[in-house]
């Protein structure tokens, strides 16, 4: 789990963590938490697994499974996708009742060699 290589100012870093608590916040709106997310990814912000799997059961709270899918796509740097970002974009998917998207993750998770009990148990909820 390394850190990207660019170097985040003071400004960078306090932005970051608005957009963070923003994501957070219950009663952001869709709209808002898809801004946040855009920048997000647009300055490469989200740079460890765990940050990632934050903003995706973060956007998942909010059924906006399209926004989850893009983050675990952005996954590929600085870090490798594992099973823990492919249950919280399941789980996304289930959430926003897209079952058809939850089992195509499955099925890429499985794949890539990343398919974890967690995995199956979100794929199921979205098929009931």
């Amino acid at each position: 789990q390394q850190a990207t290589s660019v170097m985040l100012t003071r400004a960078d870093i306090e932005r970051k963590n608005q957009l963070m608590a923003i994501l957070k916040k219950r009663e952001a709106s869709g709209a808002d938490a898809l801004l946040c997310l855009d920048e997000l990814l647009a300055r490469s912000w989200i740079s460890f697994p765990r940050e990632a799997t934050f903003v995706l059961q973060q956007l998942g709270q909010k059924s906006l499974w399209q926004g989850a899918l893009s983050t675990l796509a952005a996954a590929k740097r600085p870090f490798e996708k594992d099973g823990v970002l492919y249950t919280a974009a399941i789980s996304a998917c289930e959430k926003a009742s897209q079952w058809e998207s939850a089992l195509a993750l499955l099925e890429k998770s499985e794949e890539e060699g990343l398919v974890r009990s967690p995995c199956f148990n979100a794929a199921a909820s979205a098929c009931a």
